[in-house]
């Protein structure tokens, strides 16, 4: 991808959601992963997820109308490369979206209802629409989240049919190959990501938490 970083911050960087953390230890923890990878973040976007397929187009005029009025949504796209589109999560999957040329970016949040109710078939229709965009030229990446081996929905497998019903070539679309329910570290045995499915397990008893999306042009 043409994206300067596309980025997933792991269990042993710390709980990033404020759902589930104290702001001062949220907001430690997403510093010292940005700045672990030397990234400077001067304008933020972060997806309030609701499960739905609302996308936000965002760029300098908005953004600060759009953070601080709380709206729920699953999709941010940007053609502004000062800002930085974020997610937090555990099980549902994040998606970006750009183009060969770099011209855009988007984040989505894609659980089984938004994956049922087509958020990226909707993704791909507002890009192509808008910045005219061939659809052929589009890249698609699957972050980690939850997979069939412990879920009864193969999410990963709708999000790769709604990119190539809108016309986006395999060697185009590419995913995470983890699942975050219960992919582990090889070395030390340890779960590699925050996993709601997991974390109310009766056999785990696991502190609740999400990792975090970076993603910007």
């Amino acid at each position: 991808m043409k994206t300067n970083f596309f980025l997933f911050s792991k269990m042993e960087d710390g709980n990033m959601s404020l759902k589930w953390g104290e702001k001062k230890e949220v907001e430690k923890n997403v510093r010292n992963f940005l700045t672990k990878f030397k990234i400077i973040v001067r304008k933020r976007a972060h997806i309030k997820p609701e499960h739905g397929n609302r996308i936000l187009y965002v760029n300098e005029n908005n953004i600060n109308a759009i953070m601080s009025k709380g709206i729920k949504h699953d999709g941010l796209i940007t053609t502004c490369n000062n800002i930085t589109l974020t997610l937090a999560s555990a099980d549902c999957y994040p998606v970006a979206l750009t183009n060969k040329k770099g011209n855009f970016v988007s984040l989505l949040h894609v659980g089984r209802e938004g994956a049922k109710i087509k958020i990226v078939a909707k993704a791909i229709d507002i890009v192509t629409r808008r910045f005219l965009v061939n659809s052929g030229e589009i890249l698609l990446t699957i972050g980690p989240g939850i997979k069939k081996c412990c879920y009864g929905t193969d999410i990963v497998k709708l999000i790769k049919q709604q990119a190539r019903s809108r016309g986006i070539p395999y060697r185009n679309i590419s995913a995470a190959d983890v699942c975050t329910c219960c992919g582990k570290d090889e070395k030390d045995g340890k779960y590699l990501f925050f996993s709601h499915c997991r974390s109310r397990s009766v056999k785990e008893q696991e502190t609740e938490g999400r990792f975090i999306t970076v993603v910007s042009l």
